[in-house]
């Protein structure tokens, strides 16, 4: 007897011809069902897309950092001789070098404004936090990170180092 209850209320319910029927039908409405999935699925859509720009531009950043530190090694090799000599451009080379590092080696630290390696340190300029130099990760703030080229005996040895602070 339970059990008939439920036959008939779904005999009831594959042939309903009621005023509901006629109100999700009616040309030009919405109900509130629709409504709310629409909005839901909408929502939806818009974080898929605000989470893939912010892994885009993560992305981008962090390919522009690897090629600066591609630009930085081939600045310093063919300043420093393929890593036998001083890496900075504007050094009077051999005796009068001043940037000296241990017994035979020399530092030099990547400009991106000029694109070539100078003596000093100079402001930060990587975009992302997280760079990867020499199969290494440094990880620092974006803009306070600068690229650390030391040349010693035909090595060129690339590491993110901070910056001089800006002003």
């Amino acid at each position: 007897m339970y059990y008939g209850f439920f036959l008939i209320r779904e005999i009831s319910f594959l042939n309903y011809n009621s005023d509901m029927d006629k109100n999700l039908h009616k040309k030009g409405k919405i109900s509130n069902l629709e409504l709310a999935l629409i909005l839901f699925i909408t929502a939806c859509l818009v974080f898929i897309g605000i989470k893939g720009l912010g892994w885009y531009y993560k992305s981008g950043a962090v390919e522009n950092d690897q090629m600066l530190v591609n630009t930085a090694e081939s600045a310093a090799r063919i300043d420093s001789s393929n890593g036998f000599d001083c890496p900075v451009r504007s050094c009077k080379k051999g005796v009068y070098c001043t940037h000296h590092y241990g017994v035979d080696g020399y530092i030099g630290y990547f400009d991106h404004e000029t694109n070539s390696i100078v003596g000093t340190k100079p402001a930060g300029y990587n975009e992302s936090s997280k760079m990867k130099a020499d199969g290494k990760i440094y990880k620092g703030e974006p803009g306070t990170m600068v690229i650390q080229v030391v040349c010693h005996e035909g090595q060129i040895d690339i590491s993110w180092v901070k910056g001089k602070e800006k002003k």
